[in-house]
């Protein structure tokens, strides 16, 4: 017969030394108490969630403080070996290693944790043999919901329990679960089946045994958390078929980006270029003209090339642009193609002496991801936003900017107060610039309106059309001209449809040649690197009119007096004297005083925005509305209404 009396010994070994550790830290050193966790006036709702079995890991304390004080914070014994208490711990020590301990025990669940009623020895003799799962019947107690971040994290676990049947797993941010569902795409809009959740379960249980063995004890990210960030970038079906060493592999190259698993801001704004001091793009175009260095080889991967899209097109000027200024560069040209996977096909540029991706395909970002992770050597950038991928960094102008002025001139000329706005994707951004231009409308004429309208909603001219119909003459298209490019389908800029010939009145200009100049020379002068040291984020470069990677361009037929509106308001936003999205103060004596401090979160505030201003006549299109060249983008980095519903 086993000497039962020595576990306990140990039990109570491990109980005084949580005992001390929490004393020490100034924390309380015995169980929770649920009881004395929820106010007396708490009208929570109540109810029975039955028979089942709970992760060990998450029962942390009693009901009531009857027996709190037999345990220490881990559950483990402090009472002495010669009482009572022991003895029946012992017996139960015995009934465990013998035929299993078989009774549930009674326990009310709150907010995702346990508190035992009944039962609490036999939760402490589980937790000390290490059991995964404690057979329990559980009483729920719902908080209420009062936009609480804790509450409503604890609202999207349940709503994932329930789409799902996966109980074993707790995430650590508010959007996560969300997330992981988007990533189980086939699985996203149905329950899963009791296979599905099986087989998710036993991912997971594999995937933490791989993580706590190794690498649970370094970070204060969970196992959970960990798992998400390595779907990823990893197929959950690849995920599914690796070995322990597989998976340890896969969780050392994903380490920067689970370390920022945790923090709700994932992704860190770099709203200015970052330069080493001295050192300045004309300086550094001459390194190789004195140096011995070799050109850096830079590839630009296109979605659809320029003869076919003008976004393309756009950056083909800019990659044109660098050719022409900066012989310490060397630049080729890549297009997607469709038959291959975009992974290969990164493979490929690499093979070819490729030391800096850029990538105009903002929906390529998980694959451009996935192989940064094998080529750390490699600098792979993507032209997208709000991308929480540690091992790529994304670039886009704070083209809302722009679109402030150009909708203040466009207030100051509507005669009818009704202007027209085409946007193509309900993605990050796009609703801030809609917004934006609104907010320029209403600084020039209180009154007007803007009529939006969607071009991915059956092409562009379907939503000219749909302006026209409504009588609007004055329409923001494209920022982009095809013309350039030897086609006249489309117009670009603020356009007065009555007098097409007479071009754009005012059009935002994306400086991808200036953007790529001194996204170069960062990478150049060391000082690309150094940022990566400061922040475990991804890092996402979101500059403006004041770097100049955004301008405006105005027609010589606009009248003098606007003309010199929209020159004030770009010297303002350039100086940081206005910022569309300021919210000034009416003061006692009737002044304004203006917050005019840009700082990185009201920013992230900006790209997220997914609602429109009052003064919008429109809506954000659901996914479903779509139209198919379009999904795929906003699957990817499109605003919460238009992402594809569970």
């Amino acid at each position: 017969m086993e000497n039962y009396y020595e576990y306990y010994e140990d039990a109570l070994k491990k109980g005084k030394r949580s005992f001390k550790q929490a004393v020490s830290a100034g924390e309380y050193p015995y169980l929770p108490v649920l009881d004395e966790i929820i106010p007396d006036n708490n009208t929570c709702s109540v109810r029975d969630a039955g028979y089942t079995e709970i992760p060990q890991e998450w029962v942390i304390g009693t009901k009531t403080a009857g027996r709190t004080r037999s345990f220490a914070r881990n559950f483990m014994p402090v009472v002495g070996k010669e009482t009572e208490f022991a003895a029946k711990w012992y017996r139960l020590c015995e009934a465990h290693l013998t035929e299993g301990i078989r009774d549930p025990v009674l326990v009310t669940e709150y907010m995702n944790r346990y508190y035992v009623q009944e039962g609490n020895k036999r939760v402490s003799v589980l937790k000390y043999f290490g059991a995964d799962k404690i057979p329990a019947y559980v009483r729920q107690i719902i908080p209420n919901r009062t936009g609480d971040p804790e509450v409503e994290k604890y609202f999207a676990l349940l709503d994932f329990r329930d789409k799902t049947g996966v109980d074993i797993i707790e995430l650590s941010r508010t959007g996560a679960y969300s997330e992981l569902l988007t990533i189980m795409k086939k699985r996203f809009s149905d329950p899963w089946t009791e296979d599905e959740a099986k087989a998710f379960t036993a991912l997971y249980q594999r995937f933490r045994l791989a993580y706590d063995a190794e690498f649970g004890k370094h970070l204060k990210t969970t196992a959970a958390d960990a798992l998400l960030e390595c779907l990823k970038l990893y197929e959950y079906e690849d995920m599914y078929e690796m070995s322990p060493a597989d998976l340890k592999t896969a969780i050392r190259k994903l380490w920067d980006q689970i370390a920022s698993a945790k923090d709700d801001r994932q992704v860190e704004l770099k709203l200015d270029p970052q330069e080493k001091p001295g050192i300045t793009g004309k300086i550094l175009h001459k390194i190789p003209l004195i140096t011995t260095k070799k050109p850096l080889k830079a590839a630009f991967f296109y979605g659809k090339g320029a003869e076919n899209s003008t976004w393309d097109a756009s950056h083909e000027e800019g990659r044109q642009y660098i050719e022409k200024i900066r012989p310490d560069v060397e630049t080729s040209v890549y297009v997607k193609n469709d038959s291959e996977s975009i992974e290969a096909q990164l493979e490929k540029i690499i093979a070819d002496g490729a030391k800096v991706i850029f990538s105009i395909d903002g929906g390529s970002t998980r694959a451009c991801a996935r192989v940064a992770v094998e080529h750390p050597d490699v600098d792979i950038l993507v032209c997208s936003l709000n991308e929480p991928y540690r091992s790529v960094r994304t670039y886009y102008p704070r083209a809302y900017e722009a679109k402030y002025v150009a909708g203040a001139v466009a207030g100051a000329l509507t005669r009818d107060r009704k202007i027209g706005y085409i946007c193509k994707y309900p993605i990050y951004g796009m609703i801030a610039e809609i917004n934006a231009f609104a907010r320029g409308v209403t600084l020039t004429d209180p009154d007007a309106e803007v009529y939006l309208e969607w071009s991915s909603l059956g092409g562009m001219e379907a939503a000219e059309a749909r302006l026209k119909e409504k009588g609007i003459s004055m329409i923001s298209y494209r920022d982009f001209s095809d013309k350039r490019y030897g086609s006249d389908e489309y117009m670009f800029g603020i356009v007065d449809v009555t007098d097409e010939k007479s071009g754009p009145l005012v059009h935002p200009i994306w400086n991808w040649g200036v953007i790529y100049d001194r996204l170069i020379t960062s990478i150049r002068s060391g000082a690309y690197q150094e940022e990566s040291k400061k922040t475990s984020h991804s890092l996402n470069y979101y500059w403006g009119m004041s770097s100049g990677a955004v301008d405006l361009r105005f027609s010589d037929k606009l009248p003098f007096g606007v003309r010199c509106l929209g020159d004030i308001l770009c010297k303002g936003i350039r100086n940081g004297m206005i910022n569309p999205f300021s919210k000034p103060k009416l003061m006692d004596d009737g002044s304004l005083q203006w917050d005019d401090e840009m700082r990185p979160d009201k920013i992230e505030e900006i790209i997220t925005m997914d609602s429109l201003d009052v003064n919008v006549k429109g809506t954000i299109p659901e996914y479903d509305q779509l139209d198919n060249d379009s999904k795929d983008l906003v699957e990817e980095i499109g605003v919460g209404p238009a992402r594809k519903k569970s």
